[in-house]
């Protein structure tokens, strides 16, 4: 039996040497395993929800969120009770299943808002629909396809903020407006419930059931735009021509009752001959001198819209001044406003009466943005003095939403008018807006608001350090409508009595917190009550994200 020499070094074992030496290969295996613990213990566990009785299962990712929705359950007989029910977020996967678990929608959410590829399906198990979403919104290229599997559409989107208008005749503000730069968006979304939609931008195409393309052409910001050719069943052109936002514009080829292709003009949507007449008309009761008749055009401008100007500008020099003011209003609602005017306006501007002059140093600072600081002051001491507030509201607002510059300063002339304003009281009960009814509490006159364009958030934050009380009161119930109305207008909400306590965003929690420490009592009062929301949504219990149909 042999030994090895005590002097000589003993062999190192090959799979020790490869795990303790130091090395990159080392270094990127412990990332490996680590990455792989840390996924296994913190990965987000699938949530399965049985809905419809059955008949549906819901089997998402979700993030449970601190605090409770208070759901008031019971019946008349045996009196109302409170149910307190976790609030979900959904952060993962999303599923919804028939009852035989195959998908019928299939996606991904970030945050509580649809991100990622989504499918929808037939029960047959043929794919309906399919395309991206981006914060809650279809971007790309969505394919549709019908239960045959034939291809049906393929259209274009791209995801919008937008201001959608409440169902209540005076809704202060847009759902949506509560998102600004710096504002978390998650925090938004739960609030507001997103604010976003997506509108048509880009190539379009239809096809039949046949399989025969049945229209092709563009769209821009969701209205037709630039050039458009519709088939038939046997893929002869029907129409062919050119749209501008919408609207037929220039040489159509129209094919007629009898088979033939027919060249017909358009100006904006009508044809040539209909729009001569409609200019005729409208021209005609401008110059008539009858204030009724004047103020009845206005209905005829709006469906004419820039192309009504012909008939327009002949009253900015020499109509009465109620016609060039009804004139310049209308002129001024125009996008963009009339530049080639601006000659006819400027003079106006200088009238001696205050309304006329007014409405013409308006026109002009839409028009020649290089003079709004000389008129600036001129206009700030007009609508000062000028003694219809309304008419003053709607001119600050139209020059905040353009003057990027001075918005902040425009935008508390706002608050400063509305608030020196004020309308009868309206109910208002246990905190809560009454949406019956069609005034606010305070007294404040909100109406010019939901105009505005530009985002509230940040010009509300400055003026809710503004000196004057009225201002600071203004704010907070502004902020108040933003916070506790958008949550009660989501979609697809179904009737019931959910009382929710909503997270509020950490720009608006800070105003509030200060707020609670104000001089003034009434604001202390105000703040203090701010966060409570009562809402007819009982599937917001669940807590699901913005709407994904």
């Amino acid at each position: 039996m042999s030994t090895l020499s005590p002097d000589k070094p003993q062999p190192r074992r090959r799979w020790l040497r490869w795990v303790t030496q130091f090395s990159l290969r080392s270094l990127l295996l412990v990332t490996t395993v680590a990455a792989g613990v840390c996924w296994w213990f913190w990965a987000p566990k699938p949530r399965v929800e049985p809905l419809a009785g059955g008949q549906l299962q819901l089997r998402r990712h979700v993030r449970q969120e601190a605090g409770t929705n208070v759901i008031r359950v019971g019946s008349m007989v045996s009196g109302p009770s409170a149910v307190e029910a976790p609030i979900y977020t959904n952060i993962g996967g999303w599923q919804l299943n028939d009852e035989a678990s195959d998908p019928l929608v299939s996606g991904r959410f970030r945050g509580g808002i649809p991100s990622g590829n989504w499918t929808t399906w037939y029960p047959d198990g043929r794919v309906a629909a399919q395309g991206t979403v981006a914060i809650g919104a279809r971007t790309g290229v969505w394919r549709v396809w019908d239960e045959s599997g034939t291809l049906r559409s393929e259209v274009t989107y791209r995801p919008t903020r937008e201001r959608v208008p409440l169902p209540t005749p005076n809704a202060l503000f847009w759902q949506g407006s509560l998102y600004a730069p710096g504002l978390n968006l998650e925090t938004a979304n739960r609030v507001v419930g997103a604010g976003f939609r997506a509108v048509r931008l880009g190539p379009a195409r239809s096809w039949r059931a046949n399989g025969q393309l049945e229209f092709e052409g563009a769209f821009d910001d969701d209205l037709r735009h630039g050039a458009w050719t519709s088939y038939d069943e046997a893929g002869r052109i029907t129409e062919q021509g050119e749209y501008r936002r919408g609207l037929r514009e220039g040489k159509w080829q129209i094919r007629d009752s009898s088979g033939e292709l027919r060249e017909m003009a358009f100006v904006a949507g009508r044809t040539k001959t209909e729009h001569a007449e409609l200019l005729a008309r409208l021209a005609a009761e401008m110059a008539s001198g009858d204030l009724r008749r004047q103020l009845a055009a206005e209905t005829l401008i709006a469906e004419l819209g820039p192309a009504a100007i012909p008939a327009l500008a002949p009253v900015l020099g020499g109509g009465s001044v109620a016609a060039q003011i009804l004139v310049l209003r209308q002129l001024a609602r125009f996008e963009p406003p009339p530049l080639e005017l601006l000659p006819q306006i400027e003079p106006l501007a200088k009238h001696a009466d205050s309304r006329l002059a007014l409405r013409g140093m308006q026109l002009v600072y839409l028009l020649a943005p290089e003079r709004r600081a000389e008129l600036w002051p001129k206009i700030d001491a007009a609508q000062r003095a000028a003694k219809d507030p309304e008419v003053a509201a709607e001119i600050l607002t139209q020059l905040c939403d353009v003057d990027s510059q001075r918005r902040q300063e425009i935008f508390l002339r706002l608050v400063e008018r509305l608030t020196g304003n004020p309308i009868p009281q309206g109910p208002f009960v246990s905190g809560v807006y009454d949406p019956n009814t069609i005034m606010f509490v305070s007294g404040l006159n909100w109406a010019p608001l939901p105009r505005l364009k530009t985002d509230p958030l940040p010009l509300l934050v400055t003026c809710c350090r503004e000196p004057n009380v009225s201002t600071r009161i203004f704010v907070l119930h502004v902020l108040e409508q933003m916070i506790e109305r958008g949550p009660a207008e989501r979609k697809g909400l179904a009737d019931g009595g959910v009382e929710l306590r909503w997270p509020i965003p950490a720009e608006v929690k800070g105003i509030l917190e200060q707020a609670q420490f104000d001089p003034s009592p009434e604001v202390r009062e105000i703040a203090a009550g701010i966060g409570k929301v009562s809402a007819t949504a009982a599937e917001l219990q669940r807590g699901y994200g913005p709407g994904f149909f």
